[in-house]
């Protein structure tokens, strides 16, 4: 049985990375086949976790797979030290996370540029979580051979939710952050405030990122009537707003 080796951010951290890292180690048509063994690249303890992973990334087999997880910046600099030690042992695949890795291409000097398509044609196949995120990493490569695109999944679950119709709510639920959108969205619950408030409509926003920059924009325009900050929840409390949501 082949071994296949995640590399990413540690299973147990927050996040749509994160997410697909448990879906992949727990799926039992891969476990069949393969066996998985993950290396988590950060934690809490980013230095000495990743001086760990270095240690584990070097023991990997000679002919294993490689699966690692990729974003922007930082993340894309810890995976092509990875990359480079391994390239020539284990068959790689790059899966490709974030909407904002072209524009973390496009203002990288030119030496980085090169560095960056170097790496990421290292790779087997390159798997994009979105069109768009395909459309660009063909931009930096020039090659769409490599590049497929698998969406992120959602797992099926027997166990219905009974919505409620009681409560006037909009959910949004996610990274809190400016390319997911929430920030346009406030941009417009700023513009109906007032006929928000008449029809007793509330906002409400969980999730983890720039929470600050949310508080600062609902105390600036005043929005604390129709806006309300959860931060992160899971389990019992996010099926609660799930429940409760129109939205």
């Amino acid at each position: 049985m082949k071994n296949i080796y995640i590399i990413g951010p540690n299973k147990e951290l927050r996040g749509g990375i994160s997410t697909v890292i448990n879906q992949i180690i727990n799926a039992k048509s891969i476990n069949e086949r393969y066996k998985i063994k993950d290396i988590a690249t950060r934690t809490n303890n980013k230095v000495i976790d990743y001086i760990n992973s270095i240690i584990r990334v070097l023991r990997i087999e000679q002919g294993s797979i490689a699966h690692i997880h990729m974003a922007s910046n930082g993340s894309f600099f810890r995976k092509a030290l990875i990359i480079s030690l391994i390239k020539r042992k284990s068959k790689i695949v790059i899966h490709m996370h974030g909407g904002y890795f072209y524009d973390f291409y496009s203002n990288s000097n030119w030496l980085i540029k090169k560095y960056i398509k170097y790496t990421l044609m290292c790779s087997e196949k390159i798997i994009c979580v979105s069109s768009s995120i395909k459309y660009n990493v063909i931009k930096i490569i020039g090659n769409s051979d490599k590049v497929i695109i698998i969406y992120n999944s959602v797992k099926q679950n027997s166990n219905k939710i009974e919505l409620s119709n009681k409560q006037n709510i909009l959910l949004f639920m996610g990274k809190i952050i400016e390319y997911k959108g929430v920030f346009d969205l406030l941009k417009a619950i700023k513009s109906i405030k007032d006929e928000l408030l008449k029809l007793n409509w509330k906002l409400y926003i969980a999730g983890d990122g720039e929470c600050e920059k949310v508080i600062n924009y609902l105390e600036r325009y005043q929005l604390q009537n129709v806006v309300v900050l959860l931060g992160w929840i899971s389990g019992k409390k996010k099926k609660k707003y799930y429940r409760n949501q129109k939205f």
